[in-house]
């Protein structure tokens, strides 16, 4: 493994908690630095183009609930700040396509390691375009996914 850090993709969601766990840890075990990174939907720009969106307009076209989005990345980052694993871990927030903007990051860190959380669901829905299978495919670098369904849970040996 080179000595670049362990990326870690989180979307603030109790899911992306065991891969968060699983990053930590083998940061801790490999003496490496950990980045925490949330990939937030690109806003769409507001109707009139002289005026500044709103928290409204952006969660109208976004989808997302804005505040409900900076509140979770608050904990997040209150949680890392108190957490004393020995691991040096810093948190990040970008704009776009998860999957894109995950494989950018790697490579500007020089990543060792990507680690992103699995959601349980369907086979179809597992095969046909997740955001992690995504992430498998345009990473350069290896990527661990942390599955969270029970079987096969990141924590257990």
């Amino acid at each position: 493994m080179r000595n670049g850090k362990i990326l870690c993709a989180h979307d603030l969601t109790p899911t992306s908690a065991s891969a968060l766990a699983l990053a930590l840890d083998l940061g801790r075990r490999l003496g490496v630095g950990v980045c925490v990174l949330h990939v937030a939907a690109a806003p769409s720009p507001p109707r009139p183009l002289f005026a500044a969106p709103t928290v409204e307009d952006l969660e109208i076209a976004t989808g997302v609930p804005v505040r409900e989005e900076v509140a979770a990345l608050a904990r997040l980052q209150d949680e890392l700040a108190t957490w004393d694993g020995g691991s040096q871990a810093e948190t990040e927030v970008r704009h776009g396509v998860p999957a894109d903007v995950v494989a950018e990051v790697a490579r500007e860190l020089g990543a060792s390691l990507v680690v992103v959380g699995m959601r349980a669901r369907s086979t179809r829905q597992a095969l046909l375009g997740s955001v992690s299978e995504s992430i498998v495919r345009s990473s350069p670098c290896p990527v661990v996914v942390a599955r969270t369904d029970g079987a096969g849970a990141a924590g257990g040996a």
